[in-house]
């Protein structure tokens, strides 16, 4: 989009962005009161995690208990997760 200027990092996650910038202006609003409304939002599917939390949390899940992983696809099954979502398989 013309005139739209990403100042992040290429290839950094929204969540940590979304946190530097909160941090920020909280630390320049330290001397005055202020209200920070932060929402952490995806508004695309599929919703992509950074490589790393995928990787631990696919390592949680792979450890857990057979009943745990079988309510885990249970759900799965009847759509209370969208299969897409990464780190869900």
């Amino acid at each position: 989009m013309e005139g739209l200027k990403f100042e992040g990092k290429e290839d950094e996650y929204l969540p940590d962005r979304l946190n530097s910038m909160a941090l920020d202006f909280i630390e320049q609003s330290e001397d005055r009161p202020f209200f920070l409304y932060l929402s952490h939002f995806s508004v695309h599917d599929p919703i992509q995690g950074r490589k790393d939390l995928v990787e631990k949390y696919r390592a949680k899940f792979n450890n857990l208990g057979r009943l745990q992983r079988g309510q885990h696809l249970s759900l799965r099954a009847i759509q209370m997760m969208r299969p897409h979502y990464r780190g869900s398989n």
